[in-house]
């Protein structure tokens, strides 16, 4: 049997994967959410119950995503705060911050005296199951005292190689000191249902409706390894 009949053989098995696929771009950026909001990439089946997900069959294209972030995501998306001055994409806020940059293959640093800003591509996947791709990225917003916040945000996949990107949260883990809480906008996890009138039973999951963003209070899961044909275990 040559390799194209073995190809077409093994394709039914590769579209029958966990989920929707994923490309991935930053393979430790991605573990990390995953291990932050497992009921969440599960509803939106992008990772199963043992935390592995379905490899795209063609990955990311080579691009140096770092400096097309740079260049022109639009930081509007930063709190007030961050927002330093008015700028149109992060180069110009650099610009007008004055601050220390650093730029690699998927990612770029800011850094003043206040504050560190750290942009992430993690991969380009279909988050909201609409049949679109999406850049998702992570942005860490640190300021030298005070909270930290790092926002999860999906950018249209562009179809231009010029023009300001925007970019919209979908979700955000916020910490004070060791305190940490993840928020999540247009939450797929169904809601849990009310408790039981006796106060024996079982609890369940609580889940606080916030303005726009639901807080997951379930701990992650433990990993357990996955040896399905082209899943990938984190």
């Amino acid at each position: 049997m040559n390799y194209a009949c073995c190809a077409l053989l093994a394709l039914p098995l590769l579209m029958a994967g966990c989920g929707r696929p994923v490309q991935i771009v930053d393979q430790a950026a991605f573990t990390e959410m995953a291990r932050r909001m497992p009921e969440e990439m599960q509803a939106r089946s992008i990772v199963d119950r043992s935390n592995s997900y379905t490899e795209a069959l063609f990955g990311p294209a080579d691009e140096a995503y770092g400096r097309i972030l740079f260049g022109r995501l639009s930081p509007d998306f930063l709190p007030e705060k961050a927002a330093m001055f008015r700028a149109r994409t992060f180069r110009e806020l650099a610009a007008g911050s004055r601050a220390r940059t650093s730029i690699s293959r998927s990612s770029f640093t800011l850094e003043t005296a206040s504050q560190k800003i750290m942009v992430r591509m993690i991969g380009i996947l279909d988050w909201e199951g609409a049949g679109r791709s999406s850049w998702l990225v992570s942005c860490l917003f640190q300021p030298r005292v005070g909270r930290s916040l790092e926002q999860y945000l999906l950018i249209p996949t562009p179809v231009a190689e010029r023009g300001v990107l925007q970019a919209r949260p979908a979700a955000m883990y916020e910490c004070f000191g060791s305190a940490c809480t993840m928020y999540v906008r247009d939450s797929a996890v169904p809601a849990a249902p009310a408790p039981a009138a006796d106060p024996l039973s079982e609890r369940t999951t609580v889940r606080e409706s916030l303005p726009g963003l639901n807080q997951i209070t379930t701990p992650p899961q433990e990993q357990r390894p996955d040896s399905s044909l082209r899943e990938r275990s984190l």
